[in-house]
């Protein structure tokens, strides 16, 4: 029997030991993050200062800003730049993360090396913990000192604010939630699966699963379901209306980046106007966490009922070799039917797609022909929930197309102005300028102030009236037929309040 004394001697030894053999990856997740944080902070307020200094040298200013502190109270990331820094801070973290996890939990695939942690005297639970906790430590070290030295640069620069380092924990907070979710996935996958391929591959599939689920839905909305407001540009800033984005906050890798993208830096017009700051929400990073807390106690609880005779063999899950051949071959249908004009030919094409990925991912599994031949009795179930997801979509996604809220529930309407992306070239104009010619016109901002009930009651009939019409045939090119019969594609909004 172990005392408790040995017991946390060598839980200590194991904690030690994963620091030191396993800390190269986060040292390089530090420097990745130094570069994009640190150091393109200091050159932006280097490079603020030099052309201010210049533009007052050569006199090409009537007014200029001497001071980087007269327009902002901190920078960490340039307010033009931050959008692409933040989105390789993401893939930095991302992805070191998941390989950390790999390495640090690969011995759970390998019989002789789980074996020898077997043998220390150390109970499952504590070999998990930690591993577990020692790669949290290293990553979430490679991410404070990055954005400590940044808050340093920055109080040196402009002084200290509360604004300050509110983003500064933020982006600590965030990154470290991002980080220890894509550590405690692939952890938990690894205490379930028998090889490493597994492990990586599965980490992936299902770090991006949220995403493709969202795109594949995105994708059947626009395609089959009317009224689907998404993948359509609705803002006057150009900004596809995306299904992703929306729910953005479900989703492992995306759930910070619309809250860090317009954090990195405090500015204003000009010296007599006012900084605006918004707090940023910890929601989202609150319930990653709490995500990550439970599947690291899913990952234990696993790796304490794993089977050792497992390791080395592929295909043993059964639950994730499905959900990953599914989430890949639903993406690309999803793909084929948004890209053919006709509904046959891409069903057609994606159900081939789903055929060949099925097979090809299924055989090398279990690469055995005769259990692979007797397992394709598996393939018409994954098609038939294709098909049926197919099916719920083209036919109005359960009274998503004809919903129209009641007129008592209803305070006021916006609606945006009719569109039309090319050039209508009515009948009988026979030259530029004569004729009614309708130009290419962007879907603008909403109109609002429809609060009347017979305002109300007039957009809602347009509605209805838009429902009951359902998907007609554009009118084919240079045929001589009436204005009044032409059909047209545009895109056209309601909003209901």
């Amino acid at each position: 029997m172990t005392s408790q004394k040995s017991s946390i001697s060598t839980f200590s030894f194991t904690f030690l030991s994963a620091l030191k053999g396993n800390f190269f990856l986060p040292l390089l997740n530090m420097i990745a993050i130094t570069i994009v944080g640190p150091v393109l902070s200091f050159l932006a307020i280097k490079n603020f200062d030099n052309y201010n200094n210049i533009s007052q040298y050569s006199g090409t200013s009537e007014t200029t800003v001497n001071k980087i502190t007269d327009l902002y109270k901190f920078l960490i990331f340039d307010q033009y730049s931050q959008i692409s820094f933040n989105i390789i801070l993401h893939f930095s973290v991302i992805a070191f993360s998941v390989f950390l996890g790999v390495i640090m939990f690969r011995f759970i695939a390998n019989k002789k090396t789980v074996n020898v942690f077997y043998s220390l005297g150390i109970t499952r639970k504590n070999i998990f913990v930690s591993k577990y906790l020692a790669g949290i430590l290293m990553l979430s070290v490679s991410i404070i000192i990055p954005f400590i030295i940044c808050l340093v640069i920055n109080i040196l620069t402009f002084g200290s604010s509360t604004e300050l380092y509110s983003a500064v924990f933020y982006y600590i907070a965030g990154y470290c939630a991002i980080s220890i979710t894509a550590f405690s996935l692939t952890a938990a996958i690894f205490s379930c699966v028998g090889t490493v391929i597994e492990g990586l591959t599965f980490s992936g599939v299902i770090l991006l699963g949220p995403t493709i689920l969202l795109y594949s839905i995105q994708f059947f909305m626009n395609k089959l379901t009317l009224g689907s407001p998404y993948g359509h540009f609705y803002n006057s800033d150009s900004q596809l209306n995306s299904l992703a984005n929306s729910f953005s906050k479900l989703n492992p890798i995306l759930f910070l980046f619309n809250n860090v993208k317009n954090i990195g830096s405090l500015s204003r017009e000009s010296v007599d106007s006012e900084y605006l700051w918004n707090t940023p929400n910890y929601a989202s990073i609150i319930i990653w966490f709490s995500i990550s807390v439970a599947l690291f106690l899913l990952g234990m609880y696993l790796f304490q009922k794993r089977k050792a005779e497992i390791c080395g063999f592929l295909g043993v899950n059964k639950g994730l070799n499905f959900l990953s051949i599914f989430l890949v071959g639903l993406f690309a249908m999803s793909i084929s039917i948004l890209s053919c004009e006709s509904l046959i030919i891409g069903i057609s094409i994606g159900a081939s797609i789903y055929i060949l990925l099925y097979c090809i991912i299924d055989f090398s599994l279990i690469r055995n022909l005769k259990e692979w031949i007797t397992g394709l009795i598996k393939l018409p179930i994954h098609i038939g929930l294709v098909l049926l997801i197919v099916f719920i979509f083209a036919n109005g996604l359960f009274g998503y197309s004809s919903h129209i809220p009641k007129l008592d529930k209803i305070e006021n309407v916006e609606i945006t102005p009719v569109s039309y992306t090319g050039i209508i070239d009515p009948v009988n104009s026979n030259s530029l300028g004569e004729g009614d010619y309708l130009y290419s016109v962007s879907v603008g901002s909403p109109i609002n102030g429809f609060n009347s009930k017979k305002d109300i009651k007039t957009l809602t009939s347009l509605h209805k009236l838009f429902i009951s019409s359902g998907k007609l045939e554009l009118s084919p090119q240079n045929i001589n037929i009436p204005v009044k019969e032409q059909v047209y594609s545009t895109s056209i909004r309601i909003i209901y309040h």
